[in-house]
């Protein structure tokens, strides 16, 4: 598969990744003056997967035959599926067969009897539109490795490359996301962000861009169901790791080292709230952009399909209602979280041993070696190694399958296993269940 790396079995210790987290309910303050240490990282990472960096020629990430198992009948042909996206679709940190592109596929799969082409041109830290106001930018090295962070090709010059491919007009199947980069990661988490401004930055870069996004899919892909994913509150009042309480400090820090690209975040860094309120300011912004993000989505959609019968859906994770709020994730899920559906921040130890690490960290330190081993590029090396954090780890995206999957109408699935409905896997209770458990 192009782009692709194979790099071995790495498996998670959940019950030993528990225990180095956990901080002495005698020893409230244990964790602080450790956790102060990484902060800056943090904040760093989520600066730099935001914004721009190298370019990125017209490649797919990812080209993959998906069969479901023996039934698979290999005398009809695939079903077309693309992934147009960013880090979120392209899954920072997961092997190929765990990301929910690839599970999407797979199930597919079961459920006609055919196997699934699946092309992917999702990458790290893609735009949603070309800015026009950045600076040139350099070729990606590796266009094929979707892990490193760059920011084009963005999604409507994925959307490009992927109708040029020979039957593109024949695809059957797009998973789309894309805007999270434009309104800026770091905005959301900076504990001095105005929630007001994210608000309108969110609805601004998620609302119209998007539905001129869809209606060019519509055009270059006219037999395609199109599925659009969301988002998800990073931050929530259950998160409570590396020192939130400190963030402000360091992300003024941060922000000096990027001064070029975040002016104007300097400026509000000089806005201080009290250390009390910065968590709920980050948990706050956190859940604004969750929610406005998840409107202008669907209001995109909805405008897509205008009067015709649907072929644009949304695909939203399950939300529940907690002391009469919206609806949203369950907080639990957040970054920190008790039931995390995120990747923590990897910490590395000499050459060969991490805590919280993802199933590709040591591939990944191999290609960021390789690509940032200039001196004055530590800390793109940093954050490239580190760049899975704030993803949605093996949980987040079955999650994310799960929500996807609910949403594919059975009448599409009937059209796509032909005449063989009657041989077919029937779509069961059990093969919808939601796994969060709401």
């Amino acid at each position: 598969m192009r782009g692709y790396h194979f790099y071995g079995e790495l498996q998670e210790d959940r019950r030993f990744e528990e225990k180095m987290m956990a901080v002495p309910e005698w020893a409230p303050n244990a964790a602080k003056t450790p956790m102060r240490m990484m902060t800056p990282i943090l904040v760093l990472l989520l600066m730099y997967l935001s914004s721009s960096a190298y370019g990125q020629t017209c490649v797919a990430t990812g080209n993959s035959l998906v069969s479901s198992g023996a039934q698979t009948r290999s005398d009809l042909p695939p079903i077309k599926m693309i992934a147009f996206g960013t880090s979120v679709t392209w899954g920072n940190g997961l092997r190929e067969d765990n990301t929910f592109r690839h599970i999407v596929a797979n199930w597919v799969s079961a459920q006609t009897n055919r196997s699934v082409q699946l092309y992917t041109f999702a990458h790290s830290s893609a735009l949603l539109v070309n800015q026009p106001a950045e600076p040139p930018t350099e070729p990606n090295p590796d266009p094929g490795a979707g892990d490193l962070d760059y920011s084009v090709p963005s999604v409507d010059q994925q959307i490009d490359c992927a109708s040029s491919m020979p039957d593109s007009a024949t695809t059957d199947l797009i998973l789309m996301e894309g805007c999270i980069n434009d309104v800026g990661a770091e905005r959301i988490v900076y504990p001095w962000t105005q929630t007001a401004e994210l608000r309108d930055r969110t609805d601004q870069k998620c609302g119209c861009p998007m539905g001129k996004e869809l209606r060019k899919v519509g055009e270059r892909f006219p037999a395609a169901v199109v599925i659009v994913v969301g988002y998800y509150p990073i931050i929530s009042d259950r998160s409570s790791l590396f020192g939130f309480s400190s963030t402000r400090g360091a992300a003024k820090r941060a922000i000096k080292t990027y001064t070029n690209k975040h002016p104007e975040a300097l400026q509000q860094s000089k806005h201080r709230l009290p250390r009390h309120q910065e968590h709920g300011r980050m948990a706050t912004n956190s859940e604004e952009f969750y929610q406005h993000a998840k409107a202008a989505l669907k209001e995109a959609v909805s405008q897509a399909n205008g009067a015709n019968p649907p072929r644009f859906f949304f695909a939203g994770l399950p939300e529940a209602s907690i002391g009469g709020r919206l609806p949203t994730v369950d907080p639990l899920f957040a970054y920190g979280a008790p039931q995390r559906h995120q990747w923590m921040l990897p910490i590395r130890f000499l050459h060969f041993w991490a805590f919280h690490k993802d199933q590709k960290f040591w591939y990944r330190q191999k290609l960021c070696d390789q690509y940032f081993n200039r001196p004055l590029a530590i800390v793109d090396r940093t954050v490239c190694e580190d760049n899975s954090a704030f993803h949605p780890n093996l949980a987040g995206e079955r999650l994310y399958a799960w929500s996807i999957e609910a949403v594919v109408p059975a009448t599409v699935i009937d059209g796509w296993r032909l005449r063989f409905a009657a041989s077919a896997p029937k779509r069961t209770a059990s093969t919808l269940r939601d796994p969060s458990g709401h």
